[in-house]
């Protein structure tokens, strides 16, 4: 028992609308009550004072919490009695509570407004997931939810109902399983079990399996009868307890009765020796369709009861299949019944899960553990108003603890000190490269009290970390492994690591995904030898293929074989960013997180990162700056450690926070919408098919294709060019594709074919953004005039014209992909230049509440095509399944464009008028401000000083945009007298032969999807240097079949273009390497077979 201060004690009246329900005399929400107030005063002494209020009539219930010593206190109103408001307020006058602690609907509604009106701070504290919430209470909790002071969520799924139905900010809301007191809820003495067993007339040889609850359909009975059905036929002698009360208890009788299974199911009614039943039950089974946390599953599994559940509330999180017990979908017979036949043929292996699900209750679900995590937020909140708002609306880090101790945000997890609980047991840390572990987790591992429980595994041998991009002799004898080798075990004695538990791997370096099955093998060696009990390994999303490789890898691993382990993830920092400017850990659920607060070990971590030498110093004479900067040293040493918590046992539940204020009221107005369908689609066939025509539609011979995008062919352009040839493709391929665009020039004719290819184009014409927008318009009566005309919607460029597809796709069951050829295209990014024209930015409420709900549509696509892993990243945080994701990038026509002999670039270069004997550095492209061509002249003003001899070709024109800068470079060539080393060749159509004639390729690039380009001219066979941004990161890998050098770089950029025109060997090994690149990975044969095998495995489906 601990008093936490001497200071009066915090009053906390906990609002309810009722303390019970008909059938289970009382209810999960009010036995949490009861059992709080007495942990509290087992715990805290009179720290604490406890009052209950519910809103509706008195009831028995209210004596339980008299018994615990708390008031309690009847409102008798009714459900929207507006007097509620009055009353409470003058109850809140009368005994001045420090918080209001609120369950359920009404007590949230009267109860925030309360907490507004009287500066009390409250906690919504939700214990269940509403599939059907009202309307009327998304339109309270969209309004009431500002004045949430904090949140709490019974489980994972009930966290993602409160974001997304309840509308709570996730800032103020954590997850907190409530747990039972475990030391109290025993089965009584074996002859008051036999009793009970005796009175309910339960034959000794009899097995019986049982279920405690409402009996309403929400429990899920009615499937458990059924299973029963299928069960009784191969095990007679089972006999189903249905132990409650409730509205569905006559239709569930009638349900045994009309099966013939009566005599084997008995309904006790209510019964208030729940822990006997439980007792002598073989198997406990809660087949629930929705619930939040039930208690019940705990309480059997405390008396050591095998379960069976289903993926609602936490069951799917605290079930650890097959150890404690089984998850079977919703609604489901046939699994229920099949696992309740396993059980109950096999009586020790059912003895032996109870074992385990109740050491794991005991272990980690004593009521004990929320009742501190409470007695942390009830402190908080009283602390001083102004500390109380700094507290809970800021993401301050350091703001000190009720308890003394330094913690992290009062929305993270409970459990602050995760050193402590790694020291508990052993731990193992899987870090692809040698500096990955130091820099994500070295204070937390440097804290641990006995590091002989502590192993570290490296997966690569570092041998591309770093890559030189320019390739000095002095290199020739280094060896960069055995460097990197001995650097990490430096690092690890700094943090007092074992050299016997330090283990090399040495794949691969970047390879480690082809190497799957090798490294399984040997981290599942590990794992059985030294059985940690937590494994850390690099976050799910990280940028680098290695760290998914990893995190991918180990994750099987442990959810195949079943091992006891838990995982967190550990963010590397200078990697954490999966978007522009945006940290990863901004997009995930505070509740989700865990911190490690590492100042006291600021000092060894800094002396561990210290050790990389390759790192931290210009470790070769070309390098202009360490890979590792002082100021990211002072960041990781100065910050807290940040993990994220992953059960892997269960069905993973989503750590992203998605949605937006308006979604969940679109929900609630969908079964409305559809009502209307029917009358859309009746309408739609009156307008654009005459009365008196009637068609014969015969079955098409060949898979179709309808291919919806902004713009199309003969508009020249990256994206054009890739709608153009994967038409073209297709149809090689078998298929039969129709394009639907938009008249962007009215020279343009409304329908026309190019070879196969049907082309429909429809207003508005000319330029502009809101042209772009009314497209979504103007196509529709078009998609569903033509709907019988294709079997599958394919979106190129969706971010506008998508939701025209999507609406299409769902009246009419087509299904639809959608393909981004920008970045920022799922986000919102991409539109940010044309929102200044509106003075709005990506930070309005409004543009905000409409890309949410174009977002909510989008995610009902069949499928996302990436071109980039940078595009993965977005639809990732976008919440969309990696299931949904197919990575297919763009191609290139290798029989136009491809290398050639020295003499037949000499004859071109004599028909396009280019100096023979010169090297020419050439670009291709639009002429436009984002591609860095100001900073491409600026440079080459510096080149050519130092090779005279060198040229600057630019092909292409201006965008005739905002972006355009074509004048620009003509003015600035003109005046720095740049005429004679610099050649603008304008629009052409033959890019191919000015490549083919040139010999480096350069493309500083601002912002980059893919890069068409880039890929163009490696398959020429060139050099090629470019910004690693977007899609080039995926394409180029520096020192090895092109160099990098950074956006607006002006010296990086005149070092890379004078070293490849200073080392023409060099060139052409970076040119055979780059062409063969394009020849594995980017070849129009190869693009076209992966959307064949995508659309013809949907037309399957």
């Amino acid at each position: 028992m601990q008093r936490l201060s001497t200071t009066p004690p915090i009053h906390i009246l906990h609002v309810i609308d009722k303390l019970s329900v008909s059938g289970s005399g009382i209810h999960g929400i009010s036995k949490a009550l009861e059992w709080w107030i007495a942990g509290f005063a087992k715990e805290y002494s009179d720290a604490f004072k406890f009052s209950v209020c519910s809103l509706r009539a008195p009831e028995a219930a209210g004596e339980l919490f008299k018994q615990q010593g708390a008031q309690v206190f009847f409102l008798d109103k009714g459900k929207f009695d507006p007097t509620t408001l009055t009353s409470l307020l003058q109850l809140i006058q009368a005994q001045q509570p420090d918080i209001l602690h609120l369950h359920g609907y009404g007590a949230c509604n009267f109860g925030r407004l309360a907490s507004a009106i009287t500066g009390i701070p409250n906690v919504v504290h939700e214990h269940v997931v509403i599939t059907q919430q009202p309307l009327y209470q998304t339109i309270a909790d969209t309004l009431l939810a500002p004045l949430t002071t904090r949140a709490i969520a019974v489980s994972d799924q009930v966290y993602d109902f409160m974001v997304k139905g309840r509308k709570e900010n996730p800032k103020k809301l954590e997850t907190l399983i409530i747990g039972i007191p475990t030391d109290s809820f025993q089965a009584p003495a074996p002859e008051q079990v036999l009793a009970a067993r005796q009175q309910l007339g339960i034959l000794p040889t009899e097995q019986v399996v049982c279920t405690v609850g409402r009996l309403d359909t929400q429990k899920g009975q009615t499937y458990l009868l059924k299973a029963a059905e299928i069960v009784l036929k191969t095990q007679p002698n089972t006999r189903f307890l249905i132990v409650g009360d409730g509205p569905d208890r006559e239709r569930l009788e009638a349900i045994a009765q009309q099966a013939g299974i009566a005599g084997q199911v008995t309904f006790t009614g209510l019964r208030q020796d729940v822990p006997a039943l439980l007792a002598f039950a073989d198997v406990v089974a809660l087949p629930s369709l929705y619930e939040g946390g039930p208690l019940t599953l705990l309480e059997a599994m405390n008396l050591n009861k095998p379960v069976i559940g289903t993926p609602v509330g936490f069951m799917a999180e605290l079930i650890q299949v097959p150890e404690t017990g089984f998850v079977v979908p919703c609604q489901s017979i046939e699994p229920l019944a099949e696992k309740l036949i396993y059980l109950l043929q096999n009586p020790a292996i059912a003895q032996q899960m109870g074992q385990k699900g109740g050491d794991l209750c005991r272990q980690r679900y004593d009521i004990s553990q929320s009742v501190t995590r409470l007695s942390e937020i009830y402190t908080e909140l009283t602390a001083t108003k102004s500390q109380q708002s700094q507290n809970i609306a800021s993401n301050d880090t350091t703001t000190p603890s009720p308890t003394g101790k330094p913690n992290c945000p009062p929305t993270a997890a409970p459990n602050h000190d995760l050193a402590q609980l790694l020291s508990s047991a052993a731990t193992l840390v899987i870090a692809p490269h040698m500096d990955d572990a130091v820099l994500g987790c070295g204070g937390t591992l440097a804290q641990l009290s006995n590091t002989a429980n502590l192993h570290v595994v490296y997966a690569t041998d570092g041998a591309k970390s770093p890559i030189p991009e320019i390739i000095g002799q002095h290199t020739a004898d280094l060896s960069l492994p055995a460097i990197r080798t001995a650097e990490a075990k430096d690092a690890l004695q700094q943090l007092n690591v074992p050299p016997e538990n330090i283990h090399f791997l040495n794949f691969p370096d970047g390879e480690l995904k082809h190497h799957r099955q090798a490294y399984e093998q040997a981290i599942l060696s590990i794992i059985q030898r030294f059985q940690p009990r937590f494994v850390l390994i690099p976050f799910r999303h990280d940028w680098h293929a290695d760290h998914l490789a990893v995190n991918q890898f180990t994750t099987q691993i442990i959810q195949v074989h079943h091992t006891a382990a838990e995982i967190f993830e550990y963010f590397i920092y200078y990697r954490s960013q999966l978007l522009p400017a945006k940290d990863v850990r901004h997009y995930i659920r505070p509740a989700s997180l865990l911190y490690s607060d590492i100042r006291p070990q600021a000092a060894v971590k800094r002396s561990a990162i210290a050790a990389f030498q390759s790192q931290v110093t210009q470790f070769y004479d070309w390098q202009q700056r360490p890979l590792i900067s002082a100021a990211l040293i002072d960041e990781v040493c100065s910050t807290p450690e940040v993990f994220l918590r992953t059960r892997t046992l269960a069905k993973a539940q989503s750590p992203f926070v998605s949605g937006g204020p308006l979604i969940g009221l679109i929900t609630r107005l969908e079964p409305a919408l559809k009502k209307v369908k029917t009358q859309l689609l009746f309408l739609a066939e009156r307008l654009i098919q005459p009365q008196n025509q009637t068609k014969t539609h015969k079955k098409p011979s060949k898979r179709r294709i309808c291919l919806l995008t902004e713009s199309y062919y003969p508009i020249i352009g990256g994206g054009e060019t890739q709608s153009r040839v994967t038409s073209e493709d297709l149809v090689a391929n078998g298929f039969e594709v129709m394009v639907v665009a938009r008249q962007s020039n009215p020279t343009l004719k409304t329908f026309e074919t190019i070879g196969d290819i049907k082309i429909y184009r429809v207003p508005p014409t000319g330029d502009g953004h809101l042209k772009r927008w009314l497209m979504t318009i103007t196509v529709l009566p078009l998609l569903i005039k033509h709907r019988r005309d294709f079997d599958i919607l394919f979106v190129s460029s969706y971010r506008v014209i998508g939701m025209a597809g999507m609406v299409v796709s769902k009246l009419f069951g087509k299904p639809c992909i959608l393909k981004a050829d920008n970045n920022g295209e799922m986000s919102g990014d991409f539109f940010a230049g044309g929102l200044k024209k509106w003075n709005l930015d990506l930070s309005s409420r409004r543009v905000r509440a409409v890309i949410a709900l174009r977002n909510k549509l989008f995610k009902k696509a069949d499928g996302f095509i990436s071109i980039s892993s940078e595009i993965t990243r977005e639809l990732i945080l976008a919440d969309i399944s990696p299931e949904k994701i197919h990575d297919i990038p763009n191609s290139v026509d290798v029989t136009r464009f491809y290398p050639v002999s020295e003499s037949d670039k000499a004859s071109l270069r004599q028909r396009l008028q280019l100096p023979a004997q010169a090297k020419i550095v050439v670009y291709t492209g639009r002429l436009m401000s984002t591609k860095g061509l100001p900073l491409l002249v600026q440079v080459w003003n510096q080149v050519h000083q130092n090779h005279p001899q060198a040229m600057l070709l630019i092909v292409g024109g201006g965008s005739k945009d905002i972006h355009d800068c074509e004048d620009y470079l003509h003015e600035y060539v003109a005046t720095h007298q740049l005429e004679h080393c610099v050649h603008f060749t304008g629009n052409v159509s033959n890019v191919d032969e000015y490549l083919k004639a040139s010999d480096i390729f350069v493309f500083p690039t601002e912002d980059e999807a893919f890069g068409i380009s880039m890929i163009e001219a490696m398959a020429c066979g060139l050099a090629a240097i470019a910004t690693p941004i977007g899609g080039l990161q995926d394409i180029v890998t520096p020192g090895e079949n092109g160099l990098t050098a950074d956006v607006g770089s002006l010296e990086q950029w005149q070092q890379a273009i004078a070293h490849l025109l200073n080392n023409p060997q060099k060139a052409e090994q970076l040119g055979q390497a780059a062409l063969k690149t394009v020849q594995e990975r980017y070849t129009r044969q190869a693009v076209a077979q992966n959307f064949t095998d995508l659309f013809n495995h949907l037309l399957s489906v």
